[in-house]
């Protein structure tokens, strides 16, 4: 008896020598101070009007949220209708939710500091089932308008978002339109306008030649994988794989199908 005692006791001690060996969720924005001249920090200041130290420990708490905001998700993913971080007029966590029960606004804890949560009730839809509507409507979504880039759940506002590549001057007709693509998806729909993409599939006139020295480092100062990239009506997005079109050796960078070309 002493014996399995003294194993169960063996066994307990491990068991929190490996918890607390677990490393504690940190953030690179406290821990280098070179973070302070880093473009997130100066973005961040500059679409806020904080100083650079206040928008550092902003973002820190964006990172540090996260167990958090998962543990929100995961609280309310019955009814969650969108999970987003506001910025304005002070940061704070945004939690839509269907239904009309009540939850109360909270707090959380970090360790550059607490972060508001607010919740709104009263939403029509969960973003899963605006995500399984989009998803069942996409092969008539795609036949019904042809010049659709894109489509996704904005989990801000509880609308479906057809990017269009089109001109904004053929808004009036997709207005005449609204209506029956809504009846079709059964919620909701948004649509933002961009300019057509360049057919990547057909030469151009006059192709230029492959590799023009200078030319890849002009037309991608400093991007690489991972980099945030910024463009069209302040949207954000990320850049992923380096490609290189090939017939004119035009190089870019692989991206979401809803961002916008004249990102930089």
């Amino acid at each position: 008896m002493r014996n399995g005692a003294l194993l169960l006791l063996s066994i307990s001690l491990l068991l929190a020598a490996n918890v607390a060996a677990e490393p504690a969720h940190r953030s690179a924005y406290l821990e280098h101070e070179a973070s302070l001249s880093s473009i997130e920090v100066k973005t961040y200041a500059q679409e806020t009007g904080l100083s650079a130290e206040e928008a550092r420990l902003a973002l820190a708490r964006e990172d540090l949220a996260d167990p958090q905001i998962s543990a929100l998700r995961e609280e309310f993913a019955a009814r969650l209708a969108g999970l987003f971080w506001a910025r304005l007029p002070a940061q704070h966590i945004v939690v839509r939710l269907a239904g009309s029960g009540h939850v109360p606004d909270r707090k959380i804890q970090t360790d550059a500091g607490a972060v508001s949560v607010k919740f709104i009730t009263g939403a029509a839809a969960t973003t899963k089932q605006l995500a399984a509507a989009l998803s069942e409507a996409g092969p008539n979504l795609r036949s019904t308008i042809p010049e659709l880039h894109g489509a996704w759940v904005d989990e801000t506002t509880g609308k479906i978002v057809l990017d269009i590549a089109s001109s904004p001057a053929s808004k009036r007709a997709y207005e005449t339109e609204r209506a029956d693509i809504e009846r079709m998806m059964g919620f909701p729909v948004e649509f933002r306008f961009m300019p057509a993409p360049q057919d990547l599939m057909s030469p151009p006139a006059a192709p230029k030649p492959a590799d023009q020295p200078g030319a890849s480092a002009r037309a991608l100062p400093n991007v690489g994988g991972g980099r945030q990239l910024s463009g069209g009506a302040g949207q954000f997005c990320t850049a992923g794989f380096a490609v290189k079109h090939a017939i004119t050796g035009v190089r870019g960078v692989l991206t979401a199908g809803h961002c916008f070309n004249d990102a930089t």
